[in-house]
């Protein structure tokens, strides 16, 4: 079977909307061709889930052409399952290393609901998609970060926590037991079939140091436990940042999530302000203080094959 279908670019968000609404569904005014693209249908097979599985899904891919078409080849066979199509924008960043390519970087721009593949056509599935840039003073401030750094603490029974906003990453550092605990979270654009889900929270560079010789606290904590319980607890708070990045997009634009599918393009760390610190020894100084800012993408159709 194919899936068949042309991604448009929104450009004109009000006449898009007008449009939209009048012709109920099927807009003339407001967009352009997208162009080049990466087209991904995300299959359910072979066991009837899209996440939680220990054997990878079945994938399958194809680019879009100058006019944004695109064609998915997808099995006939597979007709029992569900699939759902994902759009990335490609780009190539430039490591700079004698010999080593440009890394290609795909940026998440849309996300369909699943849809069963017994319900595919040949009719050709129109996609618009709109971008924007959050202001820097609209992302999730370091006072907030601090918030969900004491629910962490309180969940995990932390001794002491603290999170900053760094270039690339929230930088934690935490104490429990005697034991120093720092760690990463990045947050990072969530591509999951649970369009609520708008990004993930991954722990990463996490070093533990424990108290004394190993082979003497190693009978009262375990560095795998520790993790463990880090890992977990953070993962609890990715519900919370959710439904504030919702909400603000709601603020933003009323009801939108109601009619279209939210997608985070990109995830940015700024600097929003500056804080004077006094350091002994030296004086007042300033530290930049930056917020997480989300790039969201809407688009519609929510459902295709609908």
């Amino acid at each position: 079977m194919k899936i068949k279908g042309r991604l448009h670019r929104i450009t004109d968000i009000n006449s898009f909307v007008v449009s939209f609404l009048k012709t109920g569904g099927k807009p003339v005014a407001g967009f352009v061709n997208f162009g080049k693209a990466k087209i991904h249908v995300a299959t359910d097979a072979p066991l009837n889930a899209f996440s939680g599985s220990f054997i990878p899904n079945m994938i399958y891919k194809a680019d879009a052409n100058a006019a944004g078409d695109f064609s998915v080849e997808v099995p006939d066979g597979f007709k029992s399952f569900r699939g759902r199509l994902i759009a990335y924008e490609s780009s190539l960043v430039n490591v700079n290393l004698p010999g080593i390519p440009s890394l290609e970087v795909l940026a998440p721009l849309y996300r369909s609901a699943p849809f069963a593949l017994d319900k595919v056509t040949g009719a050709a599935q129109k996609i618009y998609v709109y971008s924007s840039t959050t202001p820097d003073d609209q992302g999730i401030p370091a006072s907030e970060i601090s918030k969900e750094a004491a629910k962490l603490k309180k969940s995990l029974k932390l001794d002491k926590v603290t999170a900053a906003i760094g270039s690339n990453a929230i930088k934690c550092t935490a104490e429990k037991s005697g034991a120093e605990i720092k760690f990463e979270i990045h947050v990072k654009p969530s591509t999951s079939d649970d369009l609520a889900e708008l990004v993930r929270l991954s722990v990463e560079e996490i070093d533990i140091d424990l108290p004394g010789p190993d082979w003497i606290t190693g009978l009262c904590h375990s560095k795998g436990d520790i993790e463990k319980q880090v890992r977990g607890g953070v993962k609890d708070l990715t519900a919370n940042v959710n439904l504030q990045i919702k909400d603000e997009i709601d603020k933003a634009a009323p009801g939108v999530s109601a009619l279209a599918t939210i997608t985070i393009t990109k995830v940015r760390y700024p600097v929003t302000s500056t804080t004077i610190i006094k350091v002994p020894g030296v004086g007042n100084q300033a530290f930049p203080v930056r917020s997480v800012v989300v790039d969201p993408t809407i688009g519609v159709p929510i459902g295709l094959y609908a």
